[in-house]
């Protein structure tokens, strides 16, 4: 069951294949911080034997190019020989370049570029090397990206355990384990790591190893260790199917597409870029219509131009984190009114109180009850429509007891004030008050149908009929006067309309409601 609903048989595998893939990954990061503790104790051998160097590495560099075409990143193998011959152990090898990779992967964005480089160096006393080889013969395996870089001051802690690098911790969720992991496993290799990085322009790890002699009586040739303790970063299978929601513009509807009532469904824009997450909540939510959104600059975008009726957005993602698209939202009056719903996988408090700040309307932590979250996207969804209908019944009043954001109220303030300079103006419409505010005419009826039911149109009619049944009720002037003074360009004009908003005429509503004006 999920939301309520029973689902068919391949809703359920893709569930269970949702949780088989994550208890993968847990079982990977224990298994990792069990090798952590054999390698602490020295119990971690070398296992090598001999084989060729750039067939290894071209083939693990083959194993990510579903995934770089998905993204549209230009993925490179290059090698100094076409054969390199060494002995290495294969399963160390394996686990230090995917977690290179998948880092590379991880923080590089759509349509950038990443490189992995093979090069026979010969001697480390070169005077242009930095491998720190002391005269050994070694091979280098470069792998480069182009994407978010790393802080000076960060550079010399990336390998300590746990250690999140700046911008890396905003946009992961891992456990800072994968680096120095793998250089635990290179200097068992009897090998070096360095970096290198600028922000914003992307990071460069050398990985140097030393080229053991094939022939050389001390190499032990011990079967590999089939049971691969793969590094948390290490992508599965099902992580890179083509057709997964990371492809954009996706939109999940709710099943009965042919009934009109669809059309009146909530819109909910998800903004997540772990492709799990966003597909479990893009079906847990099926009775919205569901946008997705893979990170906080897509998701901005999309707000401005598709004005969902809410927002669930995580905190740690590139390009644009959830904080800052909270920020962005809540300042800019287009998206203002839109309530933001943060998910995140820590529990700082100081973290929460930021978000708040920023205009957060609700803060929830992974993992998360479903019912709960449920419940609170209800709440907030049946609180703006409430707004909304209190707003319409107080229109003709000034919005001072209507709690709106602060761009929202002065928005509907400056609309009032507007409105009611230019009543008597018959040839006053929408264009004129989009060049009021300074904004297009789309997202102009966006936002003020969202904040009151109406489009600005239908807004101004309403506010001119209201307004024309007061001046009606206290029997100072004609029908006649009350046409032009509301803005109708004929006497008629208003009654068609007084009696499509109140179901009567002006002569008829006056009548009916004598009883309430005299004294």
């Amino acid at each position: 069951l999920i939301g309520g609903k029973t689902k068919d048989g391949t809703e359920r595998q893709y569930l269970y294949n949702l949780i088989f893939r994550n208890a993968q990954r847990l079982l990977k990061l224990i298994n990792q911080l069990l090798e952590f503790r054999k390698i602490e104790i020295g119990a971690v051998e070398l296992s090598i034997r001999p084989g060729d160097m750039v067939k290894f590495l071209n083939d693990i560099t083959n194993l990510f190019r579903s995934q770089a075409l998905q993204r549209n990143i230009q993925l490179s193998f290059h090698a100094s020989e076409s054969q390199i011959m060494t002995a290495f152990d294969y399963d160390k090898i394996e686990k230090v370049v995917f977690n290179l990779l998948s880092n590379a992967f991880k923080f590089t964005p759509d349509n950038g570029k990443i490189s992995v480089e093979l090069i026979q160096n010969g001697s480390g006393s070169n005077p242009g090397d930095h491998s720190g080889m002391n005269g050994t013969r070694f091979i280098r395996i470069i792998v480069k990206d182009t994407g978010v870089g790393i802080d000076k001051e960060h550079i010399d802690h990336v390998f300590e355990k746990f250690y999140q690098v700046g911008e890396y911790q905003r946009f992961s969720s891992g456990s800072g384990l994968g680096l120095a992991y793998i250089k635990e496993l290179i200097e068992i290799h009897g090998g070096k790591i360095a970096v290198s990085s600028t922000p914003g322009k992307g990071t460069s790890f050398n990985v140097f190893i030393p080229i053991i002699t094939i022939d050389d009586d001390a190499v032990s040739y011990k079967t590999r260790d089939t049971g691969s303790l793969a590094t948390e970063n290490t992508p599965l299978e099902s992580d890179f199917k083509p057709g997964d929601p990371l492809q954009e513009p996706t939109v999940y509807t709710p099943a009965k597409v042919d009934d009109p009532a669809v059309q009146k469904v909530d819109t909910i824009l998800i903004v997540e870029d772990d492709a799990d997450l966003m597909n479990y909540l893009g079906k847990i939510l099926s009775e919205y219509q569901i946008l997705l959104a893979k990170n906080g600059l897509s998701g901005y975008h999309f707000a401005l131009e598709m004005q969902p009726d809410l927002i669930i957005s995580d905190i740690m993602m590139p390009e644009m984190d959830g904080l800052e698209l909270c920020r962005k939202l809540k300042s800019n009056i287009i998206t203002s009114h839109i309530p933001v719903i943060l998910l995140t996988a820590r529990s700082l408090i100081e973290q929460k109180i930021e978000g708040f700040e920023i205009g957060a309307d609700e803060y929830i932590e992974k993992p998360f009850n479903d019912s709960m979250l449920f419940a609170r996207i209800k709440n907030l969804i049946d609180s703006r429509k409430k707004l909304r209908e209190r707003f319409l019944n107080d229109f003709v009043l000034e919005p001072k007891d209507i709690k709106l954001t602060s761009a929202d109220e002065k928005l509907i303030h400056n609309v009032i004030l507007l409105i009611e300079k230019n009543l008597s103006e018959s040839e006053f419409n929408i264009d004129e008050m989009c060049k009021q505010f300074y904004l297009s005419r789309s997202h102009f009826t966006r936002k003020i149908k969202q904040l009151t039911g109406l489009s600005p149109i239908e807004l101004l009619t309403s506010f001119r009929l209201k307004r024309a049944s007061k001046l009606l009720l206290q029997g100072k002037v004609s029908i006649s006067e009350i046409s032009y003074m509301v803005g109708f360009e004929h006497p008629n004009s208003l009654s068609r309309a007084f009696r499509k908003e109140f179901g009567m005429s002006p002569s008829e509503y006056v009548e009916k409601n004598k009883s309430h004006t005299e004294i």
